[in-house]
C-alpha cells in the first residue's frame, strides 16, 4: 500500500538526504536517522548511493574509494561503510 506524502514533505526529506552530514558522529546513529529519512521519500537508488557517499564523514569516504570493485548498490555500501 502506497502512502502519501505531501509535496512539502518530499522536498524536505529530500533536503535532509542531501545536508545530513555525519560529522563525528558514529556511523551506526547517523545511518539510522538519515536511511529513517530517506526511506520515507521515493527516491532512486543511485541517488541515494550519491548523497549517502557525499555525507560521510571524510575519513570513511576517503576508506570506501579504495574498495574494488566499488558496490554497486547502497545495501553493498552500507556493509562496506
Amino acid at each position: 500500500m502506497d502512502h502519501f506524502i505531501p509535496a512539502e514533505s518530499v522536498l524536505e526529506l529530500n533536503s535532509i538526504m542531501h545536508s545530513l552530514h555525519q560529522g563525528n558522529c558514529p556511523f551506526n546513529e547517523w545511518y539510522q536517522e538519515w536511511s529513517t529519512r530517506v526511506n520515507q521519500a521515493n527516491i532512486d537508488e543511485n541517488t541515494k548511493m550519491y548523497a549517502f557517499r557525499k555525507l560521510l564523514n571524510r575519513t570513511l569516504h576517503d576508506k570506501l574509494l579504495g574498495i574494488s570493485p566499488l558496490p554497486d548498490t547502497l545495501k553493498s555500501l552500507v556493509e562496506k561503510a
